[in-house]
Order: structure tokens, then C-alpha cells, then sequence
């Protein structure tokens, strides 16, 4: 998977995590590994995933786009959406 704007989507509540990174596979794996082990840097994600459980997330890229955008596209859908 190349470079993106992604979202982690809370399926029970409606609420999403939004990021971007340079290699969307590696990050997603590291979120997992990150929320799974209890030490995720985000603790309204870790909270939720501590309580809806894995199974209640999903991982899905937005848009896809060159690195050099990633952050002004990152920007600009948080301030769209607003995610908690």
C-alpha cells in the first residue's frame, strides 16, 4: 500500500481516529500492535478499543496521495470532520 489519509472507524459508536502516513500497512499494523499491547498514544482510541474490542474497528485508507501532501490533506479533513 503506498502513502494516505486514513481512518480508524469505531463501528459502535460512530466515532473515528483520523491520520496519515507514508506506508498505510505498516501503520495500521502498528495502531494494532500499539492498541492490542494497551500502550496506543491516544488515549480516547485506546479507551474505546479497550472497550468495544478489536472487533468493533475498522482500518480503511480514505484517499491516497503523494507523501508531500499527506499533512495539508491530513489537516484538512480534520478540520472538516472534527473526530473526537
Amino acid at each position: 500500500m503506498s502513502s494516505g489519509v486514513y481512518e480508524i472507524l469505531n463501528t459502535a459508536n460512530g466515532k473515528q481516529y483520523v491520520g496519515s502516513a507514508v506506508n498505510l500497512t505498516r501503520r495500521f499494523a502498528r495502531h494494532k500492535r500499539r492498541l492490542n499491547s494497551g500502550q496506543h498514544h491516544n488515549p480516547h482510541l485506546q479507551a474505546a478499543w479497550n472497550k468495544y474490542g478489536q472487533q468493533a474497528f475498522v482500518f480503511q485508507p480514505l484517499f491516497m496521495c503523494s507523501r508531500e501532501l499527506l499533512l495539508l490533506y491530513e489537516q484538512q479533513l480534520l478540520d472538516k470532520v472534527k473526530p473526537e
